[in-house]
C-alpha cells in the first residue's frame, strides 16, 4: 500500500514539474516573440529614410526629383546651346515650346509637375486650372502611342519620370521607359512630340524655364 501511495506522489510530481516546465517554456517564448518584434520594428524605424519605404504612402519616384509647386515653360533644349542658364521665352521659337504640340486653347501654357503621395510617378499638368495634363493614349490596332493632353485621371498613361543630364537639362520619360522627343519645323509654330527609345540626342533633352525670371531651373 505504501508502495502505491509512494509511486502515485512520484506521478503527481513529475506531472506537476511537467506543467511548470511548459508552462515557463511558453512564458518565455511569449516574452521572447514580443520582444524580437520589437527590435524588428525600432530598427525598421531606424533605418527608414525618404524613398526607403516599401509601405504605400511614399515620398519616393523614379527618376530624378522634380521641382514641385512651381509653373514652368517646358522648351526644348534645341532652343540654345549647352551652356545657356537665363532664356527669355520672346527670344524662342514658338515650336520649341511643349505647349504648342498641342491643338489646344490655352490660357497659361505652362507646366506644373505634381506627385501624389501614394504614387510614385509625377503627372505633368498643363495649365494653371489643374484640370489637364499630360497623357499618352495607346492605339491598339496601329501598335502606337500618341501624347496627348487629357483631364486629369488614373492610369499609368499620365505617369512620367525625369532624368537630370546636367547643366538644367533633362530627359522626361514617360513611365513606359520611353524619352518624350520634339521634332519642330521652323515654318510653323506648331511642334510634335512623341516617344522614343531613350538616346543620347539633344530631341529628347528638355528645360523648365521660369516664367518671370527666364531661368533655366537647375537643381540643387
Amino acid at each position: 500500500m505504501n508502495e502505491i501511495c509512494e509511486l502515485s506522489k512520484g506521478n503527481r510530481s513529475k506531472t506537476h514539474f511537467f506543467r511548470y516546465f511548459m508552462t515557463r517554456f511558453f512564458v518565455t517564448l511569449f516574452f521572447l516573440i514580443i520582444a524580437v518584434g520589437a527590435f524588428a520594428d525600432w530598427n525598421g524605424n531606424s533605418k527608414k529614410k525618404e524613398g526607403d519605404d516599401p509601405g504605400l504612402i511614399t515620398t519616393f519616384s523614379f527618376g530624378d526629383r522634380a521641382p514641385m509647386d512651381r509653373y514652368f515653360h517646358i522648351v526644348s533644349a534645341l532652343a540654345s546651346d549647352s551652356s545657356t542658364m537665363v532664356l527669355k521665352t520672346d527670344s524662342i521659337a514658338q515650336s520649341m515650346f511643349l505647349c504648342n504640340a498641342f491643338p489646344l486653347p490655352i490660357c497659361d501654357p505652362v507646366f506644373r509637375f505634381d506627385k501624389d503621395p501614394y504614387d510614385q510617378y509625377y503627372k505633368i499638368l498643363l495649365g494653371k486650372t489643374h484640370d489637364n495634363c499630360m497623357d499618352v493614349m495607346y492605339n491598339y490596332s496601329e501598335q502606337t502611342q500618341r501624347v496627348v493632353i487629357s483631364h486629369i485621371g488614373y492610369g499609368m498613361g499620365q505617369s512620367f519620370y525625369l532624368k537630370h543630364i546636367g547643366n538644367g537639362r533633362y530627359k522626361i520619360f514617360h513611365s513606359s521607359g520611353k524619352a518624350l522627343s520634339i521634332r519642330s519645323s521652323a515654318d510653323t509654330a506648331e511642334s510634335e512630340v512623341f516617344l522614343v527609345d531613350d538616346i543620347n540626342q539633344p530631341e529628347v533633352f528638355w528645360m523648365f524655364i521660369d516664367p518671370s525670371s527666364n531661368e533655366v531651373y537647375q537643381p540643387l
